[in-house]
C-alpha cells in the first residue's frame, strides 16, 4: 500500500465501541471464581462467542467488555479488508443471536 509516493506499514486501529453483547447462556464458556487478599474475583474463559446482534447494532468494529479477544468486526468490513488486500489478520466466525 503506498500514499503519496511512501509506503504504508500500517494504522493503528482503537475502537470506542465497548459493548456488553456476549450472549453467555449460547456461548461454550466457563467461569471460575477465586479470591485474592479476600476480594473475591470472576474470570470467565469463553471457547466459542456467540454475540447478541440486537446489542451490536449496525456497528462494524467493537469489542467485548468481558472478552480479552482484540476486536470483533462485522463481515462487510471483514469483505472490504479482503477485496484491499489487507494482510496480517486472522478471523474467527462467531455465532449471533
Amino acid at each position: 500500500m503506498e500514499a503519496n509516493n511512501q509506503e504504508i506499514v500500517g494504522y493503528l486501529v482503537h475502537s470506542m465501541n465497548l459493548l456488553d453483547a456476549l450472549d453467555e447462556n449460547k456461548s461454550v464458556c466457563t467461569k471460575k471464581k477465586y479470591s485474592i487478599d479476600g476480594t473475591d474475583y470472576e474470570h470467565l474463559s469463553v471457547i466459542k462467542y456467540t454475540i447478541e446482534t440486537e446489542k451490536v447494532r449496525n456497528l462494524d468494529i467493537f469489542k467485548l467488555k468481558k472478552s480479552n479477544i482484540p476486536y470483533f468486526i462485522s463481515e462487510a468490513l471483514k469483505d472490504l479488508l479482503a477485496k484491499s488486500g489487507a494482510k496480517g489478520f486472522a478471523f474467527l466466525k462467531v455465532k449471533t443471536t
